[in-house]
């Protein structure tokens, strides 16, 4: 598993203005698949063992103009479609997400239609 994720990683890497910056992406990827808790960034600390002192350069990370989230999903958008991996069902690529219920039934979440106009014009 290790080889394959990182083999995914690698393709964000152009996503990055700085090196640093990718590996601090790598990071976060990693501290979300390893926490077994859901406190934020505090998570990410906690179970990759860094030290306390990481917690602000990890929020500085998600402040960074050295990415931009709309870059990250074309990327990934991309990888999904490239994957040899992927299911297609009449021609047409079937992403499968994992989703989690909300206590607040009902509710517009703003993410759900959240599509970046760099999507738009994919075929």
């Amino acid at each position: 598993m290790d080889k394959k994720l990182f083999e995914i990683l690698e393709n964000f890497r152009p996503c990055f203005s700085r090196k640093a910056t990718y590996y601090w992406f790598i990071l976060v990827m990693i501290g979300l698949i390893v926490r077994a808790d859901h406190y934020g960034i505090s998570s990410i600390v906690r179970w990759v063992s860094l030290s306390p002192n990481c917690y602000f350069s990890l929020l500085h990370f998600f402040a960074s103009t050295g990415w931009t989230l709309e870059t990250l999903l074309l990327c990934w958008w991309n990888y999904c479609l490239q994957d040899p991996l992927r299911l297609k069902i009449q021609g047409r690529a079937v992403l499968i997400m994992r989703s989690h219920q909300s206590t607040k039934r009902g509710t517009k979440n703003a993410w759900c239609s959240y599509q970046p106009s760099a999507f738009r014009d994919i075929k």
